[in-house]
């Protein structure tokens, strides 16, 4: 069923609240992966927003921040993670919160 909805639509499905949080989570662990390859590692302005991420509950609040805030911040910080990789998860992350 799913299938043919995606080859109809060429869209994937939506993702439910608990999914949209656990590939947050994901591409935060990502980002930090990627980022701490290269040269100096996490940009010390971006560490505590990737933190938060990495740490959202099953609300996607972080204390009481709801994701849908922090990943704006989140992004703005990031500006010095560049390169291919870097593009292709900001774009995710733009995704999931709009």
């Amino acid at each position: 069923m799913a299938k043919k909805f995606m080859q109809a639509t060429k869209k994937p499905l939506p993702l439910t609240e608990p999914l949209k949080i656990k590939r947050i989570k994901e591409i935060a662990r990502e980002i930090w992966a990627l980022w701490a390859q290269k040269g100096k590692g996490v940009n010390s302005a971006a560490k505590p927003y990737l933190l938060a991420l990495t740490e959202l509950d099953a609300q996607g609040n972080y204390i009481v921040e709801h994701y849908s805030g922090l990943v704006p911040r989140t992004l703005g910080a990031m500006s010095s993670f560049r390169g291919d990789d870097a593009r292709r998860l900001k774009a995710e992350l733009r995704g999931l919160v709009q």
